[in-house]
C-alpha cells in the first residue's frame, strides 16, 4: 500500500493552517477561539472540540510541521473553553439544529477528541502548558462520560457511536461505569446483516460512522470480532459504487436518498481496514482512492478532504509496516448481487452499471460512466398507482418487480351512526361497492454488455391511462429519423414509436428502442410524481391491459 500516514498527516496540517489563520481572536465575540461558519448558521460546541482536537493531534506528531510548537496547546485551549461555555451543568452538548442535552452530539465530539487525547497521554512531556491543556481536556472528557450516561439514542448508529466514544473515555479515565454502559448497548446485537447492511441503509453517511465506531470499539476494547461487520460492509459497498466513483444512495433510508456522494468519504474506513484485517481488495480501494484525496489537496480549500484519524500509527509503528508491505488486488468490476434483504440489485459490467429497488418510486437507475438513466411507471388507477415494487424476484437473465392494488367506494351504513362528524364515523362498517384490482409488472433482463431489456405491463382493471418514464440527464440531444432536438430540464417528449438516441453532452449515448402512444396524459396525472427541471422526460403511454418492451444500448 501507499503511505497513507503521510497523507493523512499532510490533510490534518493543511486543517490546522486553515484554522489557525481564521481562529476568532475577539474576546468579546460568541466566536472567541473558533472560526467562523456563517453557513452553519449557528455556534455549536462541536466547532471548538473539532478543533481542539485537530491542534492537540498536529501537536504529538512528529511528521506534522507543527510538532510541539506550543501555539497549537494555546489556541487549541481557546477553542474547547468555547465548548465548555455550551456545555450543560451534567455534562450534555446540544446539536441547535435538531438535538438538546444530545448523547450522540457529544459521543461524535469525543470521537473526535479521544485520538488526540491519547497521544497526548502517551507523549506527554509535563511542561506547564501540557499539563493545562490535560486537565482542561479531562475535565470537558469526564464531563461529557457524564453527559453521554444520564442520556440516550435516537437513531440505530447513535448506539454505536456512544458506544465508542464512551470506550474512550474507559481507557482515558478508567471509568468503570463507561464499559457498564457500553455493555448494555453491545448487548442489543449487531444490526449489520450478512450482506454487510445497517439498518438505516445509509450508504452515503451511516455506514461511514458506524464502522467509524465499530473500528474504535475493536481496537479500544480489544474486539477484534467487531471489524468483521465492518469488512462485511465495505465488501457491500464495493457493490454501490457507481462508474463514476460516486455512491448509490437510492435504497438509503435516512437524508443522504437520493444523492451521489463521493467514495473518498469512504477512505479512512478503507484504510484502517485494509491495515488491521489485511484484506488485497479493500486495500486496493484505498489505494485507488490516495489519488483523489492528493488532488483535493491541491485545491485551496481547507475542510475538502475526508475525515480522518491516525493516532494508532503513531501508538504503534509496526502498522505502518503492515501498511507499506500489504499489496492491493483490484476487485472484479463485472458483477451481479441481489440484495434480497435490502430489496436491492446491482449489476455492473465494466462502465455501465444498473440499480433495480423496492418501494421506490425510481425504481431503476442505469449509470453508463457519468451519466444516468432512471425508470418511473405510474397508472391514473384511483390517483394511487405510482408504481413502488411491492416484489421483486429473480428470472432468467434479469428481475421482476411487481405491484398490486385494489381500490373502489364504499356504500352508506346500513344503521344510523352514533355522530355526523364525518371523522368520528365508524368507517370500518361500510360495505364496499365496485372494488376493482391493477397490478404493474415490470420485468428487466440484462441481455448483452451494452444491452438492457425493460418489459413493462399493466393488467386487471381496464382502460387505466398508464405512462413509462425515462429520465435523462438535461442539455443532450435528442435524434430521431431527421429529427434532432436539443432536451432541457423539465422537457417532456412522447416517444410514439421506433427508436431514438439520446446523446450525452460528451462522447456516450443511448439509444432508445421502442415506443408506445395512446394518449397524452402524462405530465399531469393525478397522484404521480410531478415533473421537475433536474430531468429530461423521455415518455411512453398506453391504456391497461399491455405489454411494451424498451430496449436500452448505451454505446
Amino acid at each position: 500500500m501507499r503511505n497513507h500516514y503521510l497523507l493523512q498527516v499532510k490533510m490534518a496540517d493543511r486543517s490546522v493552517k486553515g484554522f489557525l489563520a481564521n481562529q476568532c481572536m475577539n474576546e468579546s465575540s460568541e466566536l472567541y477561539g473558533i472560526t467562523p461558519n456563517h453557513a452553519l448558521g449557528y455556534v455549536s460546541a462541536e466547532q471548538g472540540i473539532g478543533a481542539a482536537s485537530t491542534l492537540m493531534m498536529a501537536y504529538y506528531t512528529p511528521e506534522s510541521e507543527y510538532y510541539r510548537n506550543d501555539l497549537l496547546l494555546e489556541r487549541g485551549m481557546l477553542a474547547l473553553k468555547n465548548a465548555m461555555e455550551l456545555q450543560h451543568e451534567d455534562g450534555s452538548i446540544d446539536l441547535p439544529q435538531t438535538n438538546f442535552s444530545c448523547a450522540a452530539t457529544m459521543a461524535f465530539t469525543i470521537f473526535h477528541l479521544g485520538p488526540a487525547m491519547k497521544l497526548m497521554r502517551a507523549f506527554n512531556q509535563h511542561t506547564p502548558i501540557e499539563d493545562a491543556a490535560d486537565a482542561l481536556y479531562t475535565e470537558f472528557l469526564n464531563r461529557g462520560a457524564d453527559g453521554m450516561l444520564a442520556g440516550g439514542f435516537h437513531t440505530p448508529n447513535h448506539r454505536w457511536v456512544i458506544s465508542s466514544a464512551l470506550a474512550y473515555c474507559y481507557n482515558l479515565l478508567n471509568r468503570q461505569d463507561c464499559l457498564d454502559e457500553i455493555n448494555l448497548y453491545l448487548g442489543e446485537g449487531m444490526d449489520c446483516d450478512e450482506e454487510g447492511e445497517y439498518t438505516e441503509r445509509s450508504a452515503g453517511t451511516y455506514n461511514i460512522i458506524c464502522n467509524n465506531a465499530l473500528i474504535v470499539l475493536a481496537q479500544e476494547l480489544n474486539m477484534p470480532e467487531l471489524l468483521e461487520h465492518v469488512k462485511r460492509n465495505l465488501h457491500m459497498v464495493m457493490k454501490y459504487i457507481e462508474p463514476d466513483n460516486l455512491i448509490n444512495t437510492l435504497n438509503s433510508t435516512r437524508q443522504d436518498v437520493g444523492t451521489a456522494p463521493n467514495r473518498m468519504q469512504y477512505y479512512s474506513n478503507f484504510v484502517n481496514m485494509a491495515v488491521l484485517t489485511g484484506d488485497q481488495e479493500i486495500a486496493w480501494l484505498a489505494d485507488d482512492m490516495y489519488k483523489d484525496v492528493e488532488a483535493l489537496m491541491t485545491l485551496n480549500q481547507p475542510h475538502n478532504t475526508p475525515y480522518c484519524t491516525y493516532q494508532e500509527y503513531i501508538l504503534k509503528p509496526e502498522l505502518k509496516e503492515t501498511m507499506l508491505a500489504l499489496e492491493g488486488v483490484e476487485p472484479d468490476l463485472n458483477y451481479e448481487k441481489f440484495f434480497e434483504a435490502s430489496g436491492l440489485v446491482r449489476w455492473r459490467k465494466g462502465d455501465l452499471a444498473a440499480t433495480l429497488i423496492k418501494e421506490r418510486p425510481l425504481f431503476a437507475k442505469f449509470q453508463w460512466g457519468k451519466h444516468t438513466v432512471h425508470l418511473r411507471l405510474a397508472g391514473s388507477f384511483y390517483a394511487r398507482a405510482q408504481f413502488r415494487a411491492q416484489e421483486l424476484t429473480p428470472i432468467e437473465n434479469g428481475y421482476r418487480l411487481t405491484f398490486h392494488d385494489c381500490w373502489g367506494y364504499k356504500r352508506p351504513l346500513t344503521e344510523k351512526p352514533e355522530t355526523s362528524v364525518w371523522r368520528e364515523m365508524d368507517h370500518s362498517k361500510r360495505e364496499k361497492a365496485m372494488m376493482k384490482d391493477f397490478d404493474l409488472c415490470v420485468e428487466v433482463r440484462f441481455t448483452g454488455d451494452r444491452t438492457i431489456e425493460v418489459t413493462s405491463s399493466a393488467s386487471g382493471c381496464e382502460r387505466v391511462p398508464t405512462k413509462f418514464e425515462i429520465m435523462l440527464q438535461p442539455d443532450g440531444r435528442y435524434i430521431k429519423d431527421d429529427m434532432e432536438i436539443r432536451m432541457h430540464g423539465g422537457d417532456y417528449l412522447y416517444q410514439k414509436k421506433g427508436e431514438a438516441t439520446y446523446c450525452f453532452n460528451d462522447d456516450r449515448s443511448v439509444r432508445i428502442e421502442g415506443g408506445f402512444f395512446d394518449h397524452y396524459y402524462g405530465e399531469h396525472m393525478r397522484g404521480t410524481l410531478p415533473v421537475d427541471n433536474s430531468s429530461a422526460f423521455v415518455v411512453m403511454t398506453a391504456y391497461s391491459p399491455f405489454t411494451q418492451k424498451v430496449t436500452f444500448e448505451f454505446k
